[in-house]
């Protein structure tokens, strides 16, 4: 089930999350630079994104995600969503994305991102399947495997439209080992969804009116 992100509520994890070291004050300076950098071309072209949060199977805490038009083929945003290593390029905030393991079945993607005015970051190894068609979309969903989070999971939705255009959506569940209510963090992933949708879009307009 889905939500706007504008009736998000904190669950009743909304209380801090027990860890030491990391302080309330210190936390929300380091949510403000999660993921949030100017944004790319293609959201400042103003096209409608839709941000909403939605219920993960076997988590008790929501994901955020993003959906938009793309105005390039399936295929090309296909290529792009799953140049795994060139994230950093076209995400904003994304560092050292680079393919640490790949098999038939799977794609292993290490990155980082800076918070805390860069004394720390948060890392891991995500773990994407192939894409999978459900419905009338594809999937391609990635699961941290490796890093300093509890969870991290990304998936990739995209639905061919008639035409050379794509629905992209993007979504992200973060459970992080930082002190943190819930309510903050939805809102952290939230907006990194936007953050990826909208860069991956531009990435795919780009590579298409190149190659047209």
């Amino acid at each position: 089930m889905q939500r706007e992100e504008s009736g998000t509520k904190p669950t009743s994890r909304g209380a801090f999350r027990n860890s030491a070291g990391i302080s309330r004050r210190a936390f929300v300076a380091a949510s403000t630079l999660v993921f949030i950098a100017p944004d790319s071309a293609w959201a400042k072209s103003k096209r409608p994104v839709k941000r909403y949060t939605l219920k993960v199977p076997g988590s008790s805490i929501e994901a955020g995600g993003a959906r938009g038009g793309v105005q390039a083929p399936n295929a090309i945003v296909t290529e792009v969503v799953t140049d795994f290593a060139s994230y950093s390029r076209f995400i904003e905030k994304v560092e050292n994305s680079r393919v640490v393991a790949q098999r038939e079945a799977s794609t292993d993607m290490y990155f980082e991102i800076p918070i805390l005015h860069g004394l720390t970051k948060v890392w891991a190894v995500v773990r994407f399947a192939p894409p999978t068609k459900q419905g009338s979309s594809y999937v391609i969903a990635g699961r941290m495997i490796k890093g300093n989070s509890k969870r991290l999971d990304i998936t990739w939705r995209l639905q061919r439209l008639s035409g050379n255009a794509t629905v992209l959506t993007a979504e992200l569940l973060l459970d992080m080992k930082l002190p943190a209510p819930d309510s903050m963090v939805l809102k952290t992933v939230s907006r990194a969804a936007h953050r990826a949708m909208t860069g991956a879009a531009s990435e795919a307009e780009r590579r298409y009116a190149a190659r047209s």
